[in-house]
């Protein structure tokens, strides 16, 4: 049998570069992870502010047209109009305005640090 005490200094090496690796690859995934999540949150933050805003817009725009039509009914109901037809054709172009550029983000913050790597190489 082969003495392998002579080759104890590689597998050393290798175990180091194995462990140093794994510590890597982690600390990668938690930084991608916890910028997906900032910008989560951030997106949250905003909606619930455009919401709010939205909310209170809509409800100056009900009692604003009911003053012009005469009908406080009729007004929140051209204003609930509006937002059906609104709804309906964001429904019809989900994925040119919701889906795709979402998805692009996404991809664009989990492989940011990838492609500046590739960059650096090639220059």
């Amino acid at each position: 049998m082969k003495d392998y005490t002579e080759d104890q200094p590689i597998i050393n090496a290798v175990k180091d570069y194995l462990k140093t690796r794994k510590e890597l690859t982690l600390l990668k995934f938690v930084s991608k992870g916890s910028k997906t999540i900032a910008l989560g949150v951030a997106f949250i933050n905003v909606g619930v502010l455009a919401t709010f805003s939205l909310l209170f817009f809509s409800i100056s725009a009900g009692f604003y047209l009911a003053d012009k039509v005469g009908s406080a009914s009729l007004g929140f109901l051209i204003v609930a109009g509006f937002y059906l037809l609104v709804t309906l054709i964001v429904f019809l172009t989900r994925k040119n305005l919701i889906e795709r550029p979402l998805i692009d983000i996404l991809i664009k913050q989990f492989l940011k640090e990838r492609n500046k790597m590739i960059y650096e190489n090639q220059n």
